[in-house]
């Protein structure tokens, strides 16, 4: 074999010296050039995607503050509407059964004085009845026909 024998090393070892070299050479100005590119720029996009990624999440995270905050604005407005609307309903209750308590005041007032004016009527015709049932008795037992006006005076204290 040709590569062991030493009268061939000498060239062998250039060429190994001369093929390291240039590959040397080659890697350091062609090839790791362009893989540090890559990486650099792998980097930048890292980089980039971070920070765009955090402002991401910042601005989800204001939009979240936006968003509660509209959310507790809105349960304020709904439970001051709600409270509003209670009170104008009590109001209204309240005003409605003033006027239902006027008017059956009104109606009871009527009620009452009809009443009055009724039992008024009829004791006037239970002293007029009595008085004519009064003289007719007392006509038919005594025989004669009494005085009236004096039957109605004692009547009227009876009765009251």
């Amino acid at each position: 074999m040709p590569q062991l024998s030493s009268a061939f090393w000498v060239s062998q070892l250039f060429w190994l010296v001369t093929t390291f070299m240039t590959m040397l050479f080659l890697m350091s100005k062609v090839i790791v050039p362009k893989i540090a590119d890559v990486v650099e720029g792998r980097n930048k996009r890292i980089n980039s995607d971070l920070e765009s990624a955090e402002n991401y999440r910042d601005n989800a995270e204001n939009v979240l503050k936006e968003y509660e905050e509209s959310l507790v604005d809105a349960r304020k407005q709904a439970e001051n509407t709600l409270v509003s609307t209670k009170d104008e309903i009590a109001k209204l209750i309240s005003q409605k059964e003033s006027e239902i308590s006027a008017r059956l005041s009104k109606e009871i007032e009527a009620g009452q004085s009809k009443i009055v004016e009724a039992k008024k009527s009829a004791m006037s015709e239970v002293k007029e009845i009595s008085v004519g049932v009064s003289t007719e008795m007392l006509e038919k037992i005594i025989g004669t026909k009494p005085n009236n006006d004096k039957l109605s005076q004692v009547i009227e204290k009876a009765v009251g």
